[in-house]
């Protein structure tokens, strides 16, 4: 496990923190339904990463800057960018990856 920051950095809903360790990335977000999760910081399309700073807000989404993808703050896809040159994608499978994540006394574990 790995300290990532505490609850009181994502405060409100759309608040985020990214973290490097040991060469994976990872994001760290609180959801409109004000739950804290982590997923790999690396969209499914072609592995940017979705969130460039270190620590902001966002207002109702995730979107990659590569290929314009839009992730939920909860993880799931919204839309691809041009989506005629898709087939119908699963917007759950094609959602960010999920990372183990514990709150311990305020702080966040990765």
């Amino acid at each position: 496990w790995q300290i990532a920051g505490h609850v009181s950095d994502v405060p409100n809903a759309g608040d985020y923190l990214t973290m490097d360790v040991i060469g994976e990335r990872a994001l760290i977000v609180r959801g409109k339904d004000g739950v804290v999760r982590a997923f790999n910081n690396m969209c499914r399309h072609r592995g940017s990463r979705v969130v460039a700073d270190g620590q902001g807000t966002c207002k109702n989404a995730l979107v990659c800057p590569f290929h314009g993808w839009v992730y939920n703050l909860d993880g799931t896809l919204r839309g691809a960018a041009r989506p005629r040159s898709f087939p119908e994608l699963d917007k759950t499978e094609f959602g960010l990856m999920p990372l183990d994540l514990e709150i311990w006394m305020g702080f966040i574990f990765i």
